[in-house]
């Protein structure tokens, strides 16, 4: 469609310009449509280098600062889709290229991002190569692990707030909180309180697992904790005492040992009697110190449990059979006296040298030397009571002379 100037002038201005045919710049060799083209491309490209006055960035020409100008100094630009306030025309530009593309599917894994940054950091965390973290040399599956891997883990010594504690790192710090410093928590199982989250964990996988069976004797235990306490006591294997060497069945036995055997000198607080430790205090009170006993088979009172025990082995053991002899003996006790008088082997009597066949016999023999020695005295004395009223204690200090 012909163009229409105002004069000639204008005329021979536009032929000039627009109609001069294609024109090939000097300086770079680039072809322009016309001589008026050719004019605009030097004024632009060929000025040489060129500074902004706003920020004092070099530009290489003129086109090049004003391109420029027109991105980053246009002034604040509003975000017609989310209101959000950007420096500059280049930032809204930028914006909306990242956050309002709508939805993009990862070519890869085929997730839906909400966006092309979405989209552009999903790539650049889980898509990359396995990394190496530089500083442990742990392998990652990808840049997004290793990122939160250097995050959580080499962010060097963290303390805690609330406690002051030291920690290695920011994960640990992070775990530390969650666990330590979340305040009371109450077990909706049993209604306990414990004083944080990490105690309410342990309480739970303790106390709360149900019955548990041990898989070395099957005993049944009420939980988990229980099970524990358990294998730690009594399925230890052997121990040896390291102060007696003693051996013992387990953890269990040794402790019990210890705490009994190897305790300092303990005094009886009824009758201040000495004991080498807290085991044989426990006997001691057990066996005199319990007050009178009755025999529940005699009757008969005993002044303590130990008495009580002598005197129901020795007088109701029933009738006891001699080893040696075949004779029958009512109870332990007539067994023991009668073993103690007539099983000694031969005696020898240290008055006359007679030997005789056992202390019961050598114990009769002495009895007639002292019935002769009192006959003696008696005939002497002219004194002749009858035997069997012979006072024994008349005559003790003149049978010893």
């Amino acid at each position: 469609m012909p163009k229409t100037l105002p004069n000639a002038s204008a005329l021979s201005v536009h032929k000039r310009r627009d109609h001069t045919g294609a024109q090939t710049c000097p300086e770079c060799q680039k072809t322009l449509p016309n001589a008026s083209a050719l004019s605009v491309h030097k004024r632009r490209d060929h000025t040489g280098a060129q500074t902004c006055p706003e920020c004092q960035k070099a530009l290489s020409n003129a086109k090049a600062l004003s391109v420029h100008k027109t991105k980053y100094h246009t002034g604040a630009q509003t975000c017609p889709e989310c209101q959000k306030t950007l420096p500059n025309a280049q930032a809204l530009s930028d914006h909306k290229t990242k956050y309002h593309t709508g939805a993009q599917t990862c070519p890869e894994c085929q997730k839906t991002l909400p966006n092309a940054q979405a989209l552009s950091d999903h790539k650049r965390r889980d898509h990359t190569r396995a990394q190496t973290c530089p500083e442990c040399q742990k392998p990652l599956p990808n840049a997004k692990a290793l990122s939160d891997h250097k995050r959580r883990d080499h962010t060097g010594v963290q303390t805690c707030s609330q406690c002051q504690k030291t920690l290695p790192n920011a994960q640990a710090l992070s775990r530390h909180k969650r666990r330590d410093h979340t305040g009371a928590q109450t077990c909706p199982e049993c209604q306990k309180t414990l004083p944080n989250a990490q105690a309410l964990s342990s309480h739970k996988r303790r106390d709360h697992t149900g019955a548990q069976t041990c898989p070395e004797c099957q005993k049944t235990l009420p939980n988990a904790q229980a099970l524990s306490v358990h294998k730690r006591r009594d399925h230890t294997g052997a121990q040896t005492c390291p102060e007696c060497q003693k051996t013992l069945p387990n953890a269990q036995g040794l402790s019990r040992h210890k705490r009994r055997d190897h305790t300092r000198a303990q005094t009886c607080p009824e009758c201040q009697k000495t004991l080498p430790n807290t085991q044989a205090l426990s006997a001691h009170k057990t066996k005199y110190h319990t007050g009178t006993q009755t025999c529940p088979e005699c009757r008969k009172t005993l002044s303590n449990a130990q008495a009580l025990s002598s005197h129901k082995r020795r007088d109701h053991s029933g009738a006891q059979t001699c080893p040696e002899c075949q004779k029958t003996l009512p109870n332990a006790q007539a067994l023991s006296v009668h073993k103690r008088r007539d099983h000694t082997g031969a005696q020898t009597c240290p008055e006359c040298q007679k030997t005789l066949p056992n202390a019961q016999a050598l114990s009769d023999h002495k009895r007639q030397h002292r019935k002769r020695k009192i006959a003696a005295l008696d005939k002497d004395n002219e004194i002749s009571p009858p035997a069997d009223k012979v006072n024994k204690s008349d005559y003790q200090g003149k049978l010893s002379d």
